[in-house]
């Protein structure tokens, strides 16, 4: 038996109520692939599987069914991790041009972000370590 093993965040998945405009927003933004789409259950609901790593079917679902009407919102962030200063000032620039909503750049000490909201209003994260 092993003695303390430790998750790997594998993937994770959210409801969208404009699923096509969710997934081209973050591919033509963010630049996960759309590895593999569909349609689920027995309401046959929309779902698209996306990866920033194309070895991997996917680290990102989305799918149909967030309601209109919902108000609060529990996505809290969704974080991005870049290997550079340079990468993330064009993520900055990208996120402009898209006309994203930019909430915030900041430096944490240990990290450098750009916080911003996605097109159905959940808040992210691009970010990169700092060498400090």
């Amino acid at each position: 038996m092993a003695g303390n093993p430790r998750p790997k965040l594998g993937h994770f998945g959210l409801y969208a109520r404009d699923v096509d405009r969710m997934a081209d927003f973050y591919s033509d933004v963010i630049g996960l692939l759309v590895t593999d789409r569909g349609r689920v259950g027995p309401n046959k609901m929309d779902l698209v599987f996306m990866s920033a790593d194309p070895t991997e079917h996917h680290q990102f679902a989305i799918m149909e069914g967030r309601p209109d009407d919902g108000g609060f919102n529990v996505i809290q962030q969704i974080s991005f991790r870049v290997d550079t200063l340079e990468e993330l000032r064009t993520f900055y620039q990208r996120l402009s041009a898209s006309g994203a909503k930019i909430e915030r750049s900041v430096t944490h000490g240990n990290a450098w972000s750009v916080y911003f909201f996605d097109p159905e209003g959940n808040r992210a994260e691009v970010y990169c370590h700092t060498p400090w």
